[in-house]
């Protein structure tokens, strides 16, 4: 038994339980690439092995199929990766601390533009794909629509925008273990950076979305636990208006700014 009093063991247990779900994450959507490419291989008619553009005829993964996953995931698992993209590590911490001083209303917009980007997608993407079938990324879409030259711009645009949401992750992953764990920064960032690495290495857009269904449901979990517990055991009087925090809780400047915000930099 773990004593209270013994920092140490709290951080021997953050980092077995982290680093455990890591590597069950990591090896759950290496399995399911490999179950599934040998799956879809085996259930394919010789004619259409010889034409697919997904599969090779050894029951290998092309390139377009492992940057695509093949047009294989179902609209759930697709969801469900959406939902583990758009959450991340910041979705911990960052919410409360920018209603601090936002308010609800710079909090709601911000809620309301994660969210928007995700039924843009479904909107818009059908419509895009029956237009361009031949498209399997933003880029190649920008490339038959708008030429070579504002391909090279969206993808310069789109692999910093990716750069920057990759390296704060990994950052906010190390803050969280030196302020809540009261551990170092590295091990947790190079652990999960380099399990990460190894699953999407091996499986693509596959291990992608496997590893982030297992999040997902995951998440999807801890979150029902979380709001169960808050429902049953939070009691506190609030103050209505928000008391003496009303000016930083409830409709301000900052709140009212992230109506601009929000929507042009996550949209």
């Amino acid at each position: 038994m773990i004593d209270k009093y013994d920092s140490s063991g709290w951080t021997v247990l953050c980092y077995c339980v982290c680093i455990g779900a890591q590597i069950l994450f990591a090896i759950f959507a290496i399995v399911y690439t490999k179950f599934f490419s040998a799956k879809r291989y085996w259930r394919m008619k010789p004619t259409e092995i010889s034409s697919s553009d997904y599969v090779t005829p050894y029951g290998a993964i092309t390139t377009k199929g492992f940057l695509t996953a093949g047009k294989d995931q179902n609209g759930f698992q697709i969801a469900l990766s959406f939902f583990a993209t758009v959450m991340g590590v910041r979705a911990v911490t960052f919410p409360a601390f920018y209603a601090s001083y936002a308010g609800w209303l710079g909090l709601l917009f911000y809620a309301l533009s994660c969210g928007a980007p995700i039924v843009l997608v479904a909107l818009i993407g059908p419509a895009i794909r029956c237009r361009w079938p031949e498209a399997c990324s933003l880029g190649d879409f920008v490339h038959y629509r708008f030429g070579p030259t504002a391909r090279l711009f969206v993808t310069c645009v789109v692999v910093f925008n990716m750069a920057m949401v990759l390296l704060s992750e990994y950052m906010l992953i190390g803050a969280l273990f030196r302020d809540f764990v009261g551990s170092y920064t590295y091990p947790m960032i190079t652990t999960t950076a380099l399990l990460s690495l190894a699953y999407v290495a091996y499986g693509g857009l596959y291990g992608s979305v496997a590893a982030h269904t297992a999040q997902s449901l995951l998440s999807l979990a801890l979150i029902l636990i979380g709001v169960i517990y808050v429902a049953v055991m939070f009691r506190p009087g609030l103050p209505e208006g928000f008391g003496d925090r009303a000016a930083q809780l409830g409709p301000n400047a900052l709140g009212y700014s992230a109506l601009f915000l929000w929507p042009c930099s996550l949209t």
